[in-house]
C-alpha cells in the first residue's frame, strides 16, 4: 500500500478517536488531565500528518518506491528517463514496450488453387549440380583497426549502458545456453535482438565476465 494512503487511513481514525473523545462520545475517563493529555497528543498527530512538507515527502517515498518497480521491468532506464517534480510525482519518460519481431509469410496458393508438387522423371532436363570444394572455415578479423572501429560501434549503440565482453566456447554437438529475440516498436522500427533468456545449467550462465 502506498504510504500516502496509509497517511490518510490514520487520519480518518484519529479524526474518529477525537470526535469520540470531544463529542460526548463513548471514550471517557475520570481524570480530566489524563484527557487533556491524550487530547493534545492527537493534535499533534494530527497536525504532523496533515502538514503539507510531510505530505510532500511522503510523495517522494511512494515515487521511489514505483521508481524502483519501473526500473526492475525496464533495467535500461537510465537519469534521463525519469524525474520527480517538487510536489513528489515520479514522472517517467519511458517508451512504450517493444512488440516481439515476428515475420509473417503469406501461404496463400498463386491464383487461389492449391499447388502440387510434380515428381521428377528419367526425361526430365535437369542439370547435375556443379561440384564445389568443400567451404573452408573463415579466419576472423583482428586486425588492430578492425578491433578499434568494433568497439567504437559498439559503445555507439550501447548509448552509454555497461558494456561486458564474455568469451563462449561451444563444444561440438551442444548449445551455448541462451536464446535471443528480436524486438521491433511501431514508432522506432526494428530495434535490434536481445538476450531473451539465459538457462543457469548452460555454457553462458557458467562463464565469468572477462
Amino acid at each position: 500500500m502506498p504510504l500516502c494512503t496509509e497517511v490518510d487511513n490514520v487520519l480518518q481514525l484519529l479524526d474518529q478517536v477525537q470526535a469520540l473523545m470531544t463529542g460526548g462520545g463513548r471514550l471517557e475517563s475520570s481524570d480530566p488531565k489524563l484527557l487533556s493529555q491524550v487530547n493534545n497528543d492527537l493534535n499533534t498527530l494530527l497536525s504532523v500528518l496533515s502538514n503539507p512538507v510531510f505530505n510532500r515527502l511522503c510523495k517522494i517515498q511512494d515515487s521511489v518506491a514505483e521508481l524502483g518497480t519501473q526500473i526492475g521491468r525496464h533495467p535500461s532506464v537510465t537519469t534521463n528517463d525519469f524525474d520527480i517534480t517538487p510536489e513528489g510525482k515520479l514522472v517517467l519518460k519511458i517508451s512504450p514496450a517493444a512488440e516481439p519481431f515476428t515475420r509473417d509469410f503469406d501461404k496463400t496458393p498463386i491464383g487461389g488453387k492449391p499447388i502440387v508438387p510434380v515428381p521428377a522423371t528419367k526425361s526430365s532436363n535437369l542439370q547435375q549440380p556443379s561440384k564445389f570444394p568443400e567451404e573452408q572455415p573463415l579466419t576472423p578479423i583482428t586486425t588492430p583497426t578492425y578491433v578499434q572501429e568494433f568497439e567504437r560501434v559498439i559503445q555507439e549503440a550501447s548509448h552509454g549502458r555497461e558494456i561486458h565482453s564474455i568469451r563462449l566456447f561451444k563444444p561440438e554437438g551442444s548449445s551455448l545456453g541462451f536464446s535471443v529475440v528480436g524486438l521491433k516498436s511501431q514508432e522506432k522500427g526494428e530495434l535490434g535482438i536481445f538476450i531473451q533468456e539465459i538457462q543457469p545449467t548452460g555454457i553462458a550462465a557458467s562463464y565469468p565476465r572477462s
